[in-house]
């Protein structure tokens, strides 16, 4: 009986182990490292008070940091709105470019899965709901790794590692609704259909 509760605590442990999530603290510094983020039409520079956020997919794999839903913890449309991240027009090389943005110490305190890819996206309006496009730039570099305790991440678009979404960085589609939530709503027009066929059919 011993044996089989030991052995029932090390399955437990082994499924929930790489799934704990962690709060934790972090002092936060991200900024576009003198990459200009362009908008649908790949040429002009997104403009001033664009939303960047800070978060992570919730599928993300070193093989697919982009996998799963989007979750914010900064910016406008976050968890945080009250950490509101935009293009500012300054690069960490302490000159202005429109498409650009620097944020330096920003403290942030979310509950996370400890090893959780982390990835910044941008928007081409000052709102979420306002946008139209959408992109997304990650890393699976320490920098870019939920730490699970207090700790510093510094994330700069041209770190080595830096992939971004559909391997460019132009917009790649459509920012509300989410897929994901496209998704959602197929799947409930299609039951709600089964369900009148079926109605119908008594």
């Amino acid at each position: 009986m011993r044996k089989l509760f030991v052995f029932a605590l090390i399955i437990t442990g082994a499924f929930l182990g790489p799934h704990l999530r962690a709060q934790a603290t972090v002092s936060l510094n991200f900024d576009a490292n003198g990459v200009t983020l362009d908008n649908s039409d790949q040429t002009t520079a997104l403009a001033d008070g664009n939303v960047v956020q800070f978060g992570y997919y919730t599928g993300a794999t070193a093989g697919n940091l982009f996998a799963g839903s989007w979750v914010a913890l900064t910016g406008d449309g976050s968890a945080n709105p009250s950490i509101n991240t935009v293009i500012n027009g300054v690069s960490s090389f302490g000159s202005s470019f429109a498409g650009q943005f620097y944020y330096s110490a920003i403290s942030l305190t979310a509950s996370v899965t400890t090893g959780q890819i982390m990835a910044v996206r941008f928007y081409n309006s000052t709102t979420v709901v306002g946008s139209t496009f959408y992109g997304a730039v990650s890393s699976n570099e320490a920098s870019m790794i939920w730490p699970g305790v207090s700790n510093t991440l510094t994330f700069q678009i041209g770190d080595t590692g830096t992939t971004w979404l559909n391997n460019n960085v132009a917009f790649t589609g459509t920012a509300i609704p989410e897929p994901a939530a496209c998704a959602v709503l197929l799947g409930a027009l299609t039951l709600a259909g089964v369900a009148w066929r079926r109605r119908g059919a008594i």
